[in-house]
């Protein structure tokens, strides 16, 4: 990968606390994140499995998507020892960064994983981004 236009380790802290803001938005506890994050996966899986996006108003669909995007960042990293990095041949902002790193083989694009969730029109399952990361990844946990 080559150097970022954005700073990788700046966008890793931003995303961190945006994981954390997810939690507050949905009701959830936003320390669990940092505290136990097995917990805090097992208590969005269950306060999402009941949200469909079509259901859920449009102004506030971009926010879930990148709290998601981060928080899913946060458990593909401490996991797998992996960090956020650039990738060079992407303009949007929102797509320069991936996963890459630790047990990674191949970079995830984390920002694809939850668009196409979204655009599946069903009720959402962070287990399943996951796995679909860690599959893209190259690795499988769960």
């Amino acid at each position: 990968m080559n150097e970022p236009e954005l700073d990788a380790e700046q966008w890793a802290q931003e995303a961190n606390q945006t994981a954390a803001d997810l939690m507050t938005w949905l009701g959830g506890d936003p320390y669990l994140v940092q505290a136990d994050l097995p917990q805090a996966l097992n208590w969005l899986e269950n306060r999402l499995n009941v949200v469909n996006p079509v259901n859920f108003p449009r102004k506030d669909l971009v926010p879930l998507m990148s709290r998601l995007m981060a928080f899913l960042g946060e458990v593909v990293i401490a996991h797998h020892n992996a960090h956020w990095d650039y990738d060079p041949d992407t303009t949007d902002v929102s797509k320069k960064y991936v996963l890459a790193g630790g047990s990674l083989k191949r970079p995830v694009a984390i920002h694809r994983i939850i668009t196409d969730a979204f655009s599946r029109n069903q009720n959402l399952s962070v287990v399943q981004m996951l796995n679909i990361a860690e599959l893209e990844g190259a690795i499988r946990v769960f």
